[in-house]
């Protein structure tokens, strides 16, 4: 309960927004996540393509970056990382944000996105 109280005090609306309205205006999205984020980044997809919308992810570090390498300013690129810092996301993002698309995450991630749209999370666990 804790942590969705806390998630819900750290998101803005606005971005939420404004990212929903960039998405749905996009003729291309691009999300980018590697490990256990991929499958998240796969469910996003299919939830997105289920909405009309065009949406690709890699969880392939090369093919991410070759993909943020070839957006245009009527694509998106959206990043999952669980810890907002996975080398392999952050620089894919850093790639699409030299192609003026936007980023979501947090951490290193929220450090270079346009719009960021975060969840509650203690990195704090043990394997």
């Amino acid at each position: 309960v804790a942590a969705i109280e806390n998630t819900v005090s750290m998101v803005n609306i606005n971005y939420i927004e404004k990212a929903s309205d960039k998405i749905l205006k996009s003729d291309r999205v691009e999300i980018y996540g590697v490990g256990a984020s991929a499958f998240t980044a796969g469910d996003l997809m299919y939830k997105l393509i289920r909405l009309g919308i065009n949406a690709s992810t890699y969880g392939d570090n090369h093919l991410q970056l070759m993909s943020a390498a070839t957006l245009d300013n009527k694509s998106t690129a959206l990043g999952i990382s669980y810890s907002g810092g996975t080398i392999d996301t952050v620089s894919s993002l850093r790639t699409a944000k030299k192609k003026r698309s936007i980023h979501n995450c947090d951490n290193q991630l929220y450090q270079i996105s346009d719009y960021r749209i975060c969840r509650y999370s203690t990195s704090d666990f043990s394997i």
